[in-house]
């Protein structure tokens, strides 16, 4: 994965949902040479690989834009001069899909960069922070995506006597998550906000009020599974000791 759509370095001038336009859900860039001046048309490079979903002209708001489909996430490449890519056409990271531009309702050239996710629709595709992966330097496939996401949500639904979706459970079992350490760090978990791709902070709060209203009984949840676990345990060291004896007596009949 590239760190960004630009062959060198680009300035920042508007971020993913400002406080004075939350529903601004990408980022704005214009790209600089080598030597940090500003790129007047400068390149526009695939920052994965994948297949071009839309290669639009004359959008109302996006102008002339490209949308690259990889693994059913949406990578939004806005307001291109031009468009170097055609529709259903594979692209590589780092192939050029277009040139900065100025097209659609904008006030100077600049790049709108963003990444959606979740369904094969991208006008109902969920929003996300596309530079939060950029830094990962990883996107993990869809289905492994955000694995915690699934398990806060549904902790929701279980902490209010529903049960756990088996999605939940596997992501419990597979990636070795307390749910006590887990509930207990949602203040100072740095990803928590990433998890299920949540839009804003206060979906993040939302998120937050309701899992500390289901705490409790999460936590009480979880103090029966530590219990069941330890007798499980106990049950295990048993039958090893029995094991042990067995084959004690079978070496004695067999001395004998």
């Amino acid at each position: 994965m590239r760190k960004s759509p630009y062959k060198y370095g680009y300035r920042q001038t508007q971020g993913y949902r400002p406080p004075n336009k939350p529903e601004h859900t990408g980022y704005d860039f214009v790209g600089q040479k080598q030597n940090g001046s500003d790129w007047i048309g400068a390149p526009i490079l695939a920052v994965v690989s994948g297949k071009v979903w839309r290669a639009k002209y004359n959008d109302p708001v996006g102008g002339h834009y490209v949308v690259i489909e990889e693994n059913g996430r949406y990578w939004y490449y806005g307001h291109l001069k031009s468009i170097a890519v055609v529709e259903d056409e594979w692209v590589s990271e780092d192939q050029t899909v277009g040139h900065q531009g100025a097209t659609g309702p904008v006030s100077g050239e600049h790049l709108h960069f963003e990444l959606r996710y979740g369904s094969y629709d991208f006008a109902s595709s969920k929003r996300t922070d596309v530079m939060k992966f950029i830094e990962m330097n990883t996107v993990p496939p869809l289905g492994q995506m955000w694995p915690q996401a699934v398990v806060y949500e549904t902790l929701i639904k279980w902490g209010m006597g529903q049960p756990p979706s088996q999605e939940a459970i596997d992501n419990v079992v597979a990636n070795d998550i307390n749910l006590i350490t887990l509930l207990n760090n949602l203040d100072t978990d740095p990803n928590f906000k990433y998890y299920g791709c949540l839009d804003s902070s206060e979906e993040l709060d939302a998120l937050k009020t309701e899992l500390n209203i289901v705490k409790p009984r999460l936590m009480r949840v979880e103090g029966e599974n530590v219990r069941l676990k330890d007798e499980k345990n106990a049950i295990i060291g048993q039958r090893d000791k029995l094991k042990g004896k067995l084959n004690r007596i079978k070496r004695i009949i067999g001395g004998e």
